[in-house]
Order: C-alpha cells, then structure tokens, then sequence
C-alpha cells in the first residue's frame, strides 16, 4: 500500500490537504473524488524505518513521468474496448500526424505495450483527453473526451488548409503564366530591341533578363529561386518560434494568430491536466511543451518552479509572466487563489475562436490579395515589353 500527500477542494471550495493510502495515484484520486475532494496535486511519499521513527521523504521519480503512468494504466485496463474505438476513429480521421499518433496508440494497446512505452512514445494531445477523472470512470468518457478534443484541432486544421489552397493555385497559374510568357512572348520582343538597337528602361532589362535565364540557365534560376523560398520560410519560422510577430504587432492584434493558437493549446492541456489529477508544476510544464513556442514553453517553466509542491501561484508570479492578462487571470481564479479549470476551458475556446476567426476573414482577403498582386506582376512584364516600342515609335514619327 502507497501514501500520498494530496492537495484538494472540498464541495463548498475550501482548501484542505492531507495523506492518503491506496493502492496506486488513480485509486488514491478516485478514493478522494468519492469523499467529494476535487484534487489538485497528488504526491507519493515513502516511510524509511530508522532507529524506530518513521521518517518520510518523497520518491526520487519524476512527478509528472509517474502519475501519467499510473493513468496510463489504468486506462489499459480498457484495452479491449478502446483499442477498436481507436482504430476505427483513426481510420475516419484527415491524412496528418494527429491520424498516426492515434493510429499508433491503438496498435500499441492491441498489441500489449506497457504504460511505460506508450507514455514515452505517445503525444500528449492524444494522452490527455483519455486520462480525464471523468474518463477513468468508463471508456466511454474517454472516447467522448478525445473526439471533443479531435474536433476541435480539426475544424482548426481544415480553415488553415482552406486559407492556403486558393493562393497555392493563384500563384502556380501566375508561374505558368511568366513562365510562358519568359519562353515564347519576351523572345520575340528581345529580337526586335536588338534589331533597332534600343535603349532598354531599368524593368525591361530585368523582364529580358529573367526570359535569358529561363531560356538558357533554367537550372540555375531555379536554385535561386528555391534558395529565396527557404530563406523566407526559415525567417518566417524563426519569427513564429521566438514569438516575435506576437511582441512586435500584439498591440494591433492580440498576438499573431500562430500565438493564440499556441495560447488555446497552452490554456486547453493546463485544464485538462488539472483535471486529470496532475499537479500544477506538471500541469504547466505539459502545458508549455505542448504549446510548441519557445518562449511560452520557458514562462510555463518558470511558473512550475514556484509552484513545486504547491496548489497555486503567488500573485506577483503571475502578473510578472509574459502572458495575456486574462490567462493570468485564469491562473488564480479558481478558490482560494487555484486556476479555474472552466475559465482556462473557456480561454482556450476563445482563442480556438479568434484563430478560426482570423482565418476566415484571410480566406476572403487573401483571394482578392493574390489577384491584385498577379495582376500587377502581369502589368509591369506588359508595361515593360511595351515601353521600349513606345519611344521607338515616338522617334520614328518625330
């Protein structure tokens, strides 16, 4: 038999604490859940006999590694009934690593695999929904928890897939279009220039020198061309990964749309590992790892370390942390200075929403945008072509 030190609410929102034995992290959860305790952290002690006094020290495992696995086992408890479920929701699930992460732990609890494993090889965005206190009471709950939880990164997925799709197309037409344009109508203006031996403006010589390089270096401009994507794109990920669109445009925007996105995940794992038992420090830390931000990962860090073997923040933590205010909020909303689980549940919906927000007014934006830029990339090749036989013409009548 294991005891416990536990932090917890009674039904009337009062804070209390004390020491439970059970048998495992989930029976000492579930026996405090049956006294109407609503727990906020849960930690294992151990009573070394020395020279007849009970001296109690806590166990040297990581906190986190530990009860994730004493939930782990419990759920493959429910292995023959979840294990199908799994497999036939993945099988209806978009083409992405959310679809292999799932389909993955099914294979793994048909196949046997320890809590060990599946905790090591497993994302935490397809454990946590299943490990809910409500969820260890039926598989059910577990299944209902996950396609929520599914349902929500989809609709999230599907607007970023629609936002894209339109102006992928756009600009493949536009490379079609240049392209042709390079290959067969630049040629024929190049000739007659040299025919007349012309005097070029600046963007006739670029439009020429571009239709030179696609006709006789294609390879060569195509290196470049690719060596300027990834530039772009590793610039545009190191902006994302650092957090600096949301510092640099947050008082226009509320943060770029990659941030709230990381703030709903951030918001959304924080309540759902509360609600699983977890204690806060690993809450915040599954929190941050899971929002996949550099910065938001390393305040997550910061707030565990001053509530290690705590059940809440101290306020001047909170208000010192690089966070949106109403997170902050959310953080010591709860009784006696706790989270709010509902709030934190809530801030995460809202910023599902904004994102999703955001995307849909760029779905109508961008179309017209990516119009309006092919229309003038197509006009300034006219523009430049034609310039030339306009001051040829001017001189021939004067």
């Amino acid at each position: 038999m294991l005891e416990f030190d536990y932090r917890a609410f009674n039904t009337e929102g009062q804070a209390t604490s004390g020491r439970i034995a059970a048998e495992s992290a989930a029976a000492a959860t579930a026996a405090l859940a049956g006294q109407g305790l609503a727990v906020q952290s849960l930690r294992q002690v151990v009573v070394i006999e020395s020279a007849g006094n009970a001296v109690v020290t806590p166990v040297p495992q990581d906190e986190c590694e530990r009860v994730l696995q004493e939930r782990v086992s419990q759920l493959l408890e429910q292995r023959e009934v979840l294990a199908p479920a799994l497999k036939a929701f993945a099988a209806e699930m978009p083409t992405g690593r959310p679809r292999r992460e799932l389909r993955k732990l099914a294979v793994q609890f048909s196949d046997g695999a320890s809590a060990e494993q599946i905790v090591s090889d497993t994302n935490l965005s397809v454990l946590l929904p299943l490990l809910g206190n409500d969820a260890m009471r039926g598989s059910h709950r577990s299944l209902e928890n996950l396609l929520a939880e599914s349902a929500q990164r989809n609709r999230t997925r599907t607007e970023r897939v629609r936002i894209l799709t339109y102006p992928l197309f756009v600009v493949l037409l536009a490379s079609a279009v240049l392209i042709f344009l390079g290959l067969i109508v630049v040629p024929t203006f190049t000739d007659i220039f040299n025919d007349f031996d012309l005097e070029l403006p600046r963007v006739t010589m670029v439009v020429v020198d571009f239709s030179n390089q696609l006709l006789f270096h294609p390879v060569r401009l195509l290196i470049s061309v690719a060596g300027v994507i990834v530039i772009i794109s590793l610039a545009f990920y190191l902006l994302k990964h650092w957090g600096f669109t949301g510092r640099w445009l947050g008082d226009f925007t509320s943060g770029s749309s990659n941030q709230v996105a990381a703030l709903a995940v951030f918001a959304r794992t924080l309540a759902e590992a509360l609600g699983a038992g977890f204690s806060l420090s690993c809450a915040l830390r599954m929190a941050g790892k899971s929002s996949n931000l550099r910065w938001l990962r390393r305040e997550a860090e910061t707030l565990a370390a001053t509530a290690e073997n705590e059940w809440c923040l101290p306020e001047t933590t909170t208000q010192e942390a690089r966070l949106p205010a109403t997170v902050s909020y959310a953080l010591r909303a709860g009784p006696s200075g706790a989270p709010s689980l509902p709030l934190l549940r809530e801030l995460a919906e809202l910023y599902a929403e904004r994102v999703r927000d955001r995307l849909d007014w760029s779905t109508g934006f961008m179309s017209q945008l990516m119009i309006l830029l092919i229309g003038i990339v197509v006009g300034i090749v006219v523009l430049a072509l034609y310039l030339p036989l306009v001051t040829l013409i001017n001189g021939l009548t004067g």
